[in-house]
């Protein structure tokens, strides 16, 4: 006489949480516009009962997203001033934005001739700009 076990396994399939993840996509999303925020990972982790880790995990996973492109210039490129937040070294702070597609491109903490042309000088040498107001 034998015995068979029997197994059977269940998982149950929601849109609320990325399958074999534990965490919502609505903590998700909280911990994105929580990064913008000027407060520690631990503290937005705190916040979201998450550890530092999944905070660090989900800054990484979207930090591609906000990182400059070094080797592609818009052909018409915008360039402003707007007044600086506290955090910033000057009091005025530049925007650079795309002429083409009105889309931003960049904000720098200050202004000045030589930062403007530290910042110009990582692009490649063959990158050039047709235009700029």
């Amino acid at each position: 006489m034998s015995v068979t076990h029997v197994v059977d396994i269940f998982l149950a399939h929601t849109s609320i949480v990325k399958r074999n993840c534990s965490i919502s996509y609505n903590t998700h999303q909280a911990c994105l516009s929580k990064l913008n925020e000027s407060v520690s990972m631990k503290h937005i982790a705190q916040e979201l009962n998450t550890s530092p880790n999944f905070v660090s995990r989900v800054l990484n996973r979207f930090s591609s997203d906000f990182k400059t492109d070094y080797h592609h210039l818009p052909a018409a490129l915008h360039i402003d001033e707007i007044k600086s937040t506290k955090d910033a070294q000057g009091s005025m702070s530049c925007v650079l934005m795309d002429g083409d597609h009105q889309l931003l491109r960049d904000i720098l903490d200050v202004r000045t001739l030589p930062a403007l042309t530290r910042y110009f000088k990582r692009y490649d040498l063959e990158v050039g700009i047709k235009f700029v107001s």
